[in-house]
């Protein structure tokens, strides 16, 4: 029997993990929780992982920051606040003129020199736009 119910498509977007989130954002080395972010559970600490669970969690941000690397980078440099929630959880955004450490990570294609500031390595390689340039406090 014909129905006058027409399909809509669903916009779906992969989620991430609060605790995963945080080590993308600000380093693994701020998730505390054994078995949560990328700690395997059974561990302490990701300085304590054999060679082998390094390198499935290193491969595990990578894949992650490949899906969610972009919205990240994008909401750290709007700094737009979120709102109160779980402070295991809560991370400030870095704001214009500074990237996450997923970025650094994955997507930077050039290491910093030492004592060089976020935002002039960022200029140096040619990855600041003029709108977020625009919108820095520059010290002089």
């Amino acid at each position: 029997m014909p129905t006058n119910r027409s399909r809509r498509a669903r916009s779906w977007r992969p989620t991430i993990d609060p605790f995963r989130r945080v080590a993308l954002l600000l380093g693994p080395e701020h998730v505390l929780l054994a078995g949560a972010g990328y700690h395997p559970v059974g561990c302490g600490m990701l300085h304590t992982l054999t060679d082998d669970q390094h390198a499935e969690a290193r491969a595990a941000m990578r894949t992650d920051w490949v899906a969610h690397g972009e919205a990240l980078t994008l909401w750290w440099v709007e700094a737009r606040p979120e709102a109160a929630g779980d402070p295991w959880v809560y991370v400030p955004p870095g704001g214009p003129g500074t990237r996450p450490w997923g970025w650094w990570q994955f997507s930077a294609p050039a290491a910093r020199r030492q004592g060089e500031s976020e935002a002039a390595v960022l200029t140096r390689l040619g990855v600041l736009p003029a709108d977020e340039r625009a919108r820095m406090r520059w010290k002089r």
